[in-house]
């Protein structure tokens, strides 16, 4: 009584616990320890952080953009997994040269509303919940820049858990910037005179 007995316990737990469990409990004892002395002080009770598992689409509105169009983004996001989801995170980032629109962002999930912790490369979006079987859809705008060259540009995003670890595999969305005939093929029409007087 009065002493204090400090043991190393080393265990691994499993990627996939069975559905509702959500602690394990060690009972230790051996190695010189009474059990009936040290009573509950012998428990070692361990919560364990339940798996989650999000899909998500990536869609675009259109194939081909032009220097200075709109382009809308859809991300559609389900919820796969065995728990409710509460406070996802989402990391999207825009084809370079793409930017923002503020205010553009909405969010159809379970009650609507969301963060956006950066306009910058990559969006993050936070807030999303989703119930088991559920799903929530991510809507938004960017602009093609004016140093955007022609060809495939892919826009791409990902769900995190809360340390930034990957929960979902990375989904894509291309749309091809085309030559803009008013500014890329621009001719001049007219006359010339060669007036000697």
């Amino acid at each position: 009584a009065g002493s204090t007995v400090t043991v190393g316990v080393r265990f691994r737990v499993a990627d996939a616990p069975p559905a509702g469990q959500t602690e394990i409990v060690n009972r230790i004892d051996g190695g010189g320890i009474d059990s009936a002395l040290c009573g509950a002080r012998c428990v070692v009770t361990t919560p364990l952080e339940q798996p989650t598992e999000m899909r998500i689409v990536k869609s675009v509105a259109v194939r081909e953009a032009r220097t200075g169009d709109l382009v809308r983004y859809t991300l559609r996001v389900a919820n796969a997994g065995a728990i409710d989801i509460v406070d996802g995170r989402l990391l999207d980032t825009p084809p370079a040269g793409f930017s923002y629109v503020a205010g553009s962002m909405a969010v159809a999930d379970r009650d609507g509303a969301f963060t956006l912790g950066n306009t910058q490369t990559p969006l993050q979006i936070g807030g999303i919940d989703i119930a088991t079987g559920g799903e929530a859809v991510v809507t938004y705008l960017l602009r093609v820049g004016a140093g955007v060259r022609q060809g495939v540009h892919r826009n791409q995003a990902q769900a995190v858990d809360r340390r930034g670890w990957p929960i979902s595999t990375t989904a894509t969305a291309q749309v091809m910037v085309v030559a803009d005939p008013l500014l890329d093929e621009s001719l001049i029409l007219g006359t010339v005179f060669d007036d000697r007087d």
